[in-house]
């Protein structure tokens, strides 16, 4: 398991976004607009085309980075995408690091657990819209040790996304937070439900379904002094309606397609000092969905 990490500070909103051909009413710079994933995401409408379907970000000043996040996605379960990071004053010809092309859909599920009949059982992915509907789409790409990155390029190849077109609705570039000792163990990921519903006299449900939120509340108990004032930092940064990122363990995708989410601090991170190490801090994180 790795441990536990978030982001509060994201590269990606004074960064330059260049390259493909996105749609005039829903551009690329749309990927910056992070209070506005669903009504405002960024449009490719030719996805068969992967020369459309790319975009470059040139970081404002080089930076060490281990995340790239796209973030309300609509990829389709063909999709597959390819992540390639220039060195400070380098190119892309020469990079830092590049993951090869790779699926946007890991496996989710071990093969022991499913059906032979199943259709996943080979591979262990959402096996139809319905599975990868439960959750709110989005793609972590956690990278093994930081890279210093002048600029980042993400190509997509999703030429059979049934609808024709692709949506992204927001873009993290982030270095990732993680102290030495991770949260305790225990952790209880919530879906708050916000259906409502009216019952007729005769005792007849008429439900308004809306989107679950989830919910996660962490508690760190063997932080030393700087450690805990990290993460009173992130909550005075963040305060309670700034996004972050929380990423319970990306070594694991089953677990981050499920509990990983963009959230705003409820309530903040809040730290009781005892002694360097032993250092207590919890935190809410409430799902952002939409």
């Amino acid at each position: 398991m790795d441990n536990g990490r978030i982001a509060d500070r994201n590269l990606a909103l004074t960064a330059t976004l260049t390259g493909g051909a996105w749609a005039a009413a829903l551009p690329l710079a749309n990927l910056k607009a992070d209070r506005r994933f669903l009504s405002a995401p960024a449009r490719q409408t030719t996805p068969a085309n992967l020369g459309a379907s790319q975009f470059e970000a040139a970081l404002s000043l080089a930076r060490s980075i281990d995340l790239v996040a796209l973030l309300f996605h609509t990829f389709s379960l063909t999709a597959k995408y390819r992540l390639t990071i220039a060195p400070p004053g380098g190119s892309f010809a020469a990079p830092a690091y590049s993951t090869g092309w790779r699926a946007v859909y890991e496996r989710v599920f071990d093969s022991l657990n499913l059906d032979w009949s199943d259709p996943n059982w080979w591979t262990g992915q959402a096996s139809d819209e319905e599975d990868i509907a439960l959750y709110a789409r989005h793609l972590w790409i956690a990278l093994p040790t930081p890279v210093l990155a002048g600029a980042v390029r993400v190509e997509i190849d999703d030429a059979q996304n049934p609808a024709g077109f692709f949506d992204v609705g927001g873009l993290w570039i982030a270095l990732t937070w993680a102290p030495r000792i991770n949260f305790e163990r225990g952790r209880r990921p919530e879906i708050q439900p916000r259906d409502q519903s009216e019952e007729a006299p005769a005792g007849r449900l008429f439900p308004d379904e809306r989107t679950p939120r989830r919910r996660h509340v962490l508690t760190w108990k063997r932080l030393s002094d700087a450690e805990a004032q990290r993460l009173f930092d992130a909550g005075a940064r963040a305060r309670t309606s700034r996004t972050v990122l929380v990423l319970p363990d990306t070594s694991d995708s089953g677990v981050m397609i499920r509990e990983a989410f963009p959230a705003v601090f409820d309530p903040p991170p809040t730290p009781t000092y005892r002694v360097s190490g032993l250092n207590e801090v919890e935190a809410g994180f409430k799902e952002i969905i939409a």
